[in-house]
């Protein structure tokens, strides 16, 4: 392995590393009654952020998964969480919620997996 991707590896690998610290971080120092509203969309981002990441890392090296399906299938395990955290945080959460928003994050990623322009 030469020089310059070992690099890219070790800058890959710190910036994992302060993605998933950066949350737990942000949540345990600041308090959400003296935040401002612009900042209080940042955890909502930072699970997105997460969760796609984590997933996208999981389904790179499978070899039936191109690339576009692997961030398509990403983005939507990792929109599905932060829908209905959002949801609970304005306390509109309930069953009939869930059902609804996982069914029609399903629905468009299976329309949008099936169409031409993914491939």
């Amino acid at each position: 392995m030469n020089i310059p991707a070992i690099i890219r590896l070790t800058r890959r690998y710190a910036s994992l590393t302060l993605l998933y610290l950066f949350g737990p971080v942000f949540l345990v120092t600041t308090d959400p009654s003296r935040l401002p509203l612009v900042l209080l969309v940042v955890p909502f981002l930072w699970l997105f952020a997460v969760l796609s990441v984590t997933t996208w890392l999981i389904l790179k090296n499978r070899p039936s998964v191109t690339r576009k399906q692997a961030v398509l299938v990403s983005g939507v395990m990792a929109t599905i969480p932060v829908l209905l955290a959002i949801f609970q945080s304005i306390h509109q959460l309930s069953l009939r919620d869930v059902l609804l928003s996982t069914g029609l994050v399903l629905l468009a990623a299976v329309y949008m997996l099936r169409a031409d322009f993914i491939r």
